[in-house]
């Protein structure tokens, strides 16, 4: 009865973990956001109505993976260089777009911040900057398309050789036993002309 008590326990410990951590997982999410929007408001580099239009974008991107100072960065450089407004909310957006499609959060950033920084020593800032960006994105966007693609085409592929393959040993198998068969037949008909020989000797 002990031993049961024991392990009863023990699955309601689990249990309880397996609810609690995603909920611990939100409110992490949650509290590195609002964190990371308190200061970035606090600096002067996104307004109240800017917060509101990435907020879910940069909750997505921290549950992927992504860390406050990255997001920090890339939301800072874009202020900095006059993309604000609708084109700063439609560059993060974006940005949590490319990472949905599989890209690392850490390189979907580094992507954004070179870019940036390409197109400033081009002497551009604000819509023309912001439209750079949202170019080397969209062709991010495209490369990784294009190799879910490839990755799908050589998996059908490797399908498709494992079953003709499949196939081919199968109709070996089926061949087998009448060759089997065939040889055993040859040695019964030698048996009888061996028999028949003797006996009209």
């Amino acid at each position: 009865m002990n031993k049961i008590n024991k392990v009863i326990t023990f699955l309601g410990c689990i249990c309880c973990f397996l609810i609690a951590n995603p909920i611990a997982m939100a409110e992490d999410t949650e509290s590195i956001v609002t964190q990371l929007i308190s200061e970035l408001q606090q600096a002067g580099t996104i307004t109240q109505s800017e917060s509101e239009a990435i907020q879910a974008s940069l909750e997505n991107m921290v549950e992927k993976g992504a860390n406050k100072k990255e997001l920090k960065g890339v939301v800072s450089e874009l202020s900095n260089n006059g993309v604000k407004g609708n084109d700063l909310s439609q560059l993060v957006n974006s940005m949590n777009d490319l990472v949905n499609k599989g890209e690392k959060p850490k390189d979907a950033a580094s992507i954004v911040s070179m870019t940036v920084k390409q197109a400033h020593e081009q002497g551009l800032k604000g819509e023309d900057l912001a439209t750079e960006v949202h170019e080397a994105i969209k062709q991010r966007k495209a490369e990784k398309e294009a190799e879910k693609k490839a990755i799908k085409t050589t998996k059908e592929a490797e399908k498709e050789a494992k079953k003709a393959e499949k196939e081919l040993k199968q109709r070996k198998t089926l061949k087998e036993p009448k060759q089997k068969k065939t040889v055993k037949e040859l040695k019964q008909k030698r048996t009888i002309k061996e028999l028949k020989y003797r006996t009209r000797s």
